[in-house]
């Protein structure tokens, strides 16, 4: 098991995280408490994920000043399912982001890893936690060094160089995240 601590520096934010390999899957369990735009808010997400970082589910639970919602997600060979409703405007996406944490860079970093890239562009789900939507985002990664990565928002032209440790996982996304307890 793998456990990281992130400090939000922008959202004002504490996120602890685990993460291990179970029977030929990965999963991830985060618990992350902030202050942001006048809004205290606290998310609980867990990550199913194949063994090439592919995401297969994901469960968020989102309290927005004392205000409870859910955001689920099931990929069945490529063909989503966003809170038990299919979405087909994401078949064959692969990855997820979720705003206010850093641990989704980990799964394209990975991913990318494994294939023995330098550079991918991808399709994600994009999960804006703070105004609880959900919807297609393009981006891309390109590996500068073993430890970091260029990251590209591709819509709204952001990027920031983020490094990672020798396990994929964020230790400094400038101005955004700080692993702390390392």
């Amino acid at each position: 098991m793998k456990s990281v601590m992130w400090k939000g520096l922008y959202y004002d934010s504490l996120e602890y995280l685990n993460s291990e390999i179970r029977n030929e899957a990965r999963f991830v369990e985060a618990n992350t408490i902030g202050f942001c735009n006048g809004q205290f808010w606290y998310l609980n997400y867990e990550v199913v994920m194949g063994i090439d970082w592919v995401v297969k589910s994901f469960h968020i639970v989102i309290e927005l000043n004392g205000e409870r919602s859910m955001i689920t997600g099931q990929n069945i060979n490529g063909v989503w399912s966003i809170n038990d409703q299919e979405a087909s405007g994401f078949k064959g996406f692969k990855f997820i982001d979720i705003s206010l944490t850093p641990f989704t860079n980990t799964l394209v970093i990975n991913n990318l890893f494994l294939a023995g890239r330098m550079e991918q562009e991808v399709e994600v789900i994009y999960i804006d936690i703070l105004e609880r939507e959900v919807s297609a985002a393009k981006q891309r990664y390109i590996q500068q060094s073993s430890d970091r990565f260029l990251f590209q928002h591709l819509e709204n032209n952001f990027e920031a160089l983020i490094l990672v440790d020798e396990d994929g996982f964020v230790l400094d996304y400038p101005g955004y995240f700080k692993r702390v307890g390392v």
